[in-house]
């Protein structure tokens, strides 16, 4: 492998560090607007995250050759060179794995709202049969004419 590959890798393992990050970013101001409940934002800003998801799938399948090769058989420019790559792929590892736990969390969030969304519809339908057979009854005992 020459240096020329090195390079490309540096350059796509930066690719796929910058998605990573911006992931992360938009993950975390994913929750903030899944606890404020604003469903518009959060639809838009979906979007955004799948494009991102999409450029880093894109950027995985580029870094694909990189992944049968020896490391130590590559021919880098220099030691430090190798050693921020190799801290660029670890760094990118552990904002991934965040992203994922930050994922799982806001599922968590909107399955909590989506449950008690329910269970308010379900208190208020209640409710409203309660009111309206009362008023029934009401109407019925106030004006008794109107079942003859």
């Amino acid at each position: 492998m020459d240096r020329l590959d090195t390079t490309r890798l540096t350059d796509l393992v930066g690719k796929r560090l910058k998605s990573a990050s911006r992931l992360r970013d938009l993950a975390l101001r994913q929750q903030e607007l899944i606890r404020e409940r604003k469903m518009g934002d959060l639809m838009s800003l979906l979007a955004r995250k799948q494009r991102l998801f999409d450029a880093l799938r894109d950027v995985d399948r580029q870094l694909d050759p990189y992944r049968d090769q020896d490391p130590e058989a590559r021919s880098w420019r220099c030691a430090e060179d190798r050693q921020r790559c190799a801290r660029a792929v670890q760094c990118c590892d552990q904002l991934l794995s965040e992203v994922r736990r930050l994922e799982q969390q806001s599922e968590r969030l909107l399955v909590q709202q989506r449950d008690d969304l329910a269970l308010a519809l379900q208190t208020a339908h209640g409710a409203a049969a309660a009111c309206g057979a009362y008023a029934a009854h009401t109407s019925f005992q106030s004006n008794p004419s109107k079942s003859a």
